[in-house]
């Protein structure tokens, strides 16, 4: 595809409205996305037919990035060339990064730094260079003698204030605090695939990342590793509440603040 960029006004279709064009969003993981990314299933579903498999990547800049699109197990992912865009415009952990497929299989593409929550001057300007700050953390405590309690679906508050995303919130109890946390069935199986129990999921505080694991027993979604160093990192203690927001529901990517 050309070098031409819609950013730049340089397009002779000039009866595109982006504010129809169909967009999703993704926060980028160093872990998970260096070399390739998901696509929404529900994106592909309402808006992916026609789309090319050989599709065009543009930041502000207007330097046009050629990525593959591809199918692996009904799932779509961004792969062949996507290391190279993510290399090439210095794309950092916990960035925000909408795609608006403005048609062709051609994407305009924003990333906002999740510290300051706007875009880089370099993605405006490509001559300009960033420092790259990866801040990711593992923990390998584990949570195997972990009892499964009483708890249900009632002790967890969904009703939280409106927003964009789905989030629960969580008062503290003193085997939370001595042994895991256990996330609620009713959230996971309204907003979440099942199978992703089977992979790693991510709680992210003031852009630290926190990778956790888990384990389904007797019904129940538990922390296996990762919950106790994020508990003592943030002192967490009885009686505290946590609010828990689902920001991206294909990676499993939760924002958590704390409160009383």
């Amino acid at each position: 595809m050309g070098g031409g960029s819609y950013y730049g006004g340089n397009s002779d279709d000039e009866s595109i409205d982006l504010r129809k064009a169909p967009s999703f969003m993704k926060i980028f993981d160093v872990q998970r996305n260096m070399e390739t990314i998901r696509i929404p299933g529900e994106w592909v579903s309402n808006y992916g037919d026609g789309v090319p498999s050989h599709c065009t990547l543009s930041m502000p800049n207007g330097v046009p990035w050629s990525v593959q699109m591809v199918k692996e197990n009904d799932i779509f992912y961004f792969k062949q060339g996507w290391g190279d865009f993510v290399r090439g415009n210095t794309i950092e952990n916990k960035d925000m990064i909408s795609f608006t497929h403005i048609g062709g299989g051609e994407f305009h593409v924003l990333r906002c730094n999740f510290l300051i929550g706007c875009p880089s001057r370099t993605d405006y300007d490509a001559s300009l260079s960033r420092e790259r700050d990866d801040e990711l953390v593992l923990d390998v405590g584990s949570s195997e003698d972990y009892s499964t309690s009483d708890e249900s679906d009632d002790d967890f508050d969904t009703e939280v204030a409106p927003s964009d995303y789905p989030a629960f919130r969580m008062a503290l109890t003193k085997s939370h605090i001595q042994q895991t946390l256990v996330l609620p069935m009713k959230f996971w199986k309204k907003h979440l695939r099942m199978s992703a129990i089977q992979e790693d999921i991510y709680f992210n505080v003031d852009g630290t990342t926190w990778l956790m694991s888990l384990k389904q027993k007797h019904g129940q979604i538990m922390i296996r590793h990762g919950w106790q160093q994020f508990a003592r990192a943030y002192s967490l203690v009885e009686g505290m509440s946590c609010f828990f927001q689902l920001v991206d529901a294909d990676e499993v990517h939760f924002y958590v603040s704390f409160g009383y």
